[in-house]
């Protein structure tokens, strides 16, 4: 049941000679790969191009040299329909004929790929801005009290690297008189 109705992209897949063997995979993964319910077991080269099935047979491979477990992030086809996909495989047996087999698992992190970009691009812009100020700019989390952000200015004009503020943050009060810390 939870392999039939899972979002999870999952299978049993057997390296066949210089192929994979799709041995199950759930309607997921099936609809990923536009595939409309063949009967199992279906070679790769049926259901993905060659530079594709390379890439999934060298991943496998890979998960063998590795003790027969294998996690890693990837993309799945192209434009806007390309998806970014967090992989886990495992090695399950040998199979008929001293075959290896797999199980996988993947999960689509589209949409946290995307923020990740968003976050990274919004800390760019904020990193650019703060260059062309004078003054110095900083972020900190209310609730835990961490600084999230500090421009470079405060490099210039405490004399401290941002690095070591970030690493303690009790620093940031140093140079501000005893008398006007009540205030920050």
């Amino acid at each position: 049941s939870f392999f039939s109705s899972s979002p999870f992209y999952m299978g049993l897949t057997e390296l066949h000679g210089q192929d994979l063997l799709f041995l199950s995979l759930n309607p997921a993964t099936q609809r990923l790969l536009k595939v409309n319910s063949p009967s199992f077991p279906a070679l790769g080269s049926q259901l993905m191009t060659g530079p594709v099935l390379a890439f999934w047979r060298e991943k496998y491979e890979q998960c063998m040299a590795e003790g027969g477990r294998l996690s890693f992030e990837t993309t799945f086809g192209e434009g806007e329909a390309a998806r970014w996909l967090q992989v886990y495989m495992s090695q399950v047996n040998q199979g008929d004929h001293d075959r290896p087999r797999f199980s996988f698992i993947t999960h689509d992190i589209t949409e946290e790929r995307k923020q990740q970009e968003i976050l990274t691009s919004q800390r760019q812009l904020l990193e650019t801005v703060s260059e062309h100020v004078g003054d110095v700019i900083w972020m900190a989390d209310t609730n835990s009290g961490d600084i999230l952000f500090v421009s470079k200015a405060y490099e210039r004009l405490w004399g401290k690297s941002r690095d070591s503020l970030l690493a303690n943050r009790a620093t940031f009060l140093e140079p501000i008189h005893p008398e006007d810390r009540a205030r920050t």
